[in-house]
């Protein structure tokens, strides 16, 4: 899914503003201004000001629940998050 979010972005922003780091790929421009990448490969090294999480539904819902790369991330944009999964996650 990360390949086809960084294709669409590409296709509207051009291949030198996007990057796209997954634990297959790994395509850093010289500064890009976009940044597309699984949950596992996130860069923590970067400040962003928005940050979008999808299928946030593998991520456990208790403490009690199992461990999930999404759950651990401990990411925040600096300006907005958005957490995007399906339905029952909005509970």
């Amino acid at each position: 899914m990360a390949r086809e979010v960084y294709n669409k972005i590409v296709d509207r922003a051009g291949a030198e503003s996007v990057a796209l780091i997954t634990g297959e790929e790994k395509i850093k421009p010289k500064n890009p201004r976009f940044w597309v990448s699984t949950v596992e490969a996130m860069p923590r090294d970067i400040d962003v000001s928005f940050l979008a999480v999808d299928e946030i539904q593998i991520a456990p819902i208790s403490s009690a629940g199992t461990s999930s790369p999404i759950a651990s991330c401990n990411r925040r944009g600096r300006d907005e998050t958005l957490l995007l999964g399906a339905a029952p996650c909005a509970r």
